[in-house]
């Protein structure tokens, strides 16, 4: 297995290789010290959220034509969760780093196609129940900066009627990945916050 590409957040290491991407919380040893000192710690959802991407891949990829990476294992070893799918495959590049000159437009033409195909692919997926893929996690999981400062719990909600669509929750142009030169959508990456 080549290693293309390896890199470390303060809660995740991430590896790209040539068919593979896996992301896996940090073990112990690789955690960062903040400036106080303290061991930086893992969000308390941090597995939960490697999982609901798992769940949300496989639903997608069986589902929907949405084009997602393949989901290939979701596994716990010692005690670290580890999420495994195909990679992206060239020549797809994120929308956040299209740098050509009319990348504006391009931004354009990409948030035409969401709101025409992608937006609606996922509201034809509704549920009872307000919350991730996984029926046995609590409410939603939401980005950190959604939630930073503010300790309000999102507690299960249903509805008789299945009133609550799919999500991504974290649509931003680095989770979007296109083909350079036909502009067209090839990816949609990063789905660990979604839901309903």
């Amino acid at each position: 297995m080549d290693t293309v590409q390896t890199w470390q957040t303060a809660y995740r290491f991430y590896r790209i290789d040539r068919h593979t991407f896996t992301q896996r919380e940090l073990k112990p040893a690789e955690r960062l010290i903040d400036m106080g000192g303290n061991e930086v710690l893992l969000p308390e959802d941090s597995r939960a959220r490697l999982r609901n991407e798992f769940l949300t891949l496989q639903y997608l990829h069986q589902k929907t034509t949405i084009p997602v990476p393949r989901p290939i294992e979701y596994v716990v070893e010692d005690n670290i969760a580890i999420l495994t799918t195909c990679s992206v495959a060239e020549p797809a590049i994120a929308l956040s780093d299209h740098v050509e000159k009319d990348r504006e437009s391009v931004i354009a033409k990409i948030g035409d196609l969401l709101i025409s195909d992608i937006i609606p692919a996922l509201n034809e997926h509704t549920s009872h129940r307000l919350g991730g893929m996984d029926p046995d996690e609590q409410g939603l999981l939401l980005p950190p900066r959604l939630t930073y400062g503010n300790e309000r719990a999102w507690p299960r909600v249903t509805s008789s009627r299945p009133d609550f669509h799919l999500c991504h929750n974290d649509l931003g142009q680095s989770n979007i990945f296109i083909d350079p030169t036909s502009h067209k959508i090839l990816a949609i990456i990063d789905w660990e916050y979604a839901g309903y």
